[in-house]
C-alpha cells in the first residue's frame, strides 16, 4: 500500500519525500534543510547547469554502484564520469531530456560528472549494488 509523506509542519509539501525540514542532534536543531527553506534556488526542482570546464562532484564510500541521472543537453553530448576505478567513463546523452545510467566501482575518491557542452542536470541517484547483483537484465539464469 502506498502512503504519502505527511507534509512538513513548517514548509508543507515543499519537502523531500518523507524528510524533515531540519536536522536534529542531541535534541537541538542544528540545520534548516535547504530543500524546504522556501527559496526558489534551493527547491527540489532546481537544476544544476554544467558548462565546459565545470564539474558536478560527489563522493561515496568504496564499493559498486549504479548511477542514474536526468540531463537536458541542447545537443547530443558525452558526459564524462571521472574518479571511478578503471578510469574515466564516457556516457552518451541525447539532445532534449535523457536518462543516463551506468554501473561503476568507487574507490573512495571524489567522483565527478562533466561535459564539453552546455547541459542541465535535473536529478541524480547513486545506489549501492549488493554482492551478486551483476545481472540487471531481469532474467534469471540457470
Amino acid at each position: 500500500m502506498y502512503h504519502a509523506a505527511v507534509p512538513d509542519p513548517v514548509f508543507g509539501v515543499d519537502c523531500a519525500l518523507g524528510a524533515r525540514s531540519w536536522t536534529v542532534a542531541d535534541g537541538k536543531v542544528v540545520e534548516e534543510g535547504s530543500l524546504t527553506d522556501g527559496k526558489d534556488y534551493t527547491d527540489a526542482g532546481t537544476v544544476c547547469r554544467l558548462d565546459k570546464g565545470r564539474e558536478f562532484r560527489f563522493k561515496v564510500k568504496p564499493g559498486r554502484y549504479q548511477l542514474r541521472f536526468g540531463v537536458s543537453p541542447f545537443h547530443n553530448v558525452s558526459i564524462v564520469l571521472k574518479g571511478a576505478a578503471g578510469g574515466d567513463g564516457v556516457l552518451p546523452a541525447a539532445q532534449g531530456e535523457s536518462t543516463v545510467e551506468a554501473a561503476f566501482e568507487a574507490t573512495g575518491s571524489v567522483l565527478s560528472l562533466s561535459t564539453d557542452e552546455y547541459a542541465l542536470f535535473r536529478w541524480l541517484t547513486v545506489i549501492e549494488r549488493v554482492p551478486g547483483d551483476d545481472d540487471h537484465s531481469g532474467g534469471g539464469g540457470d
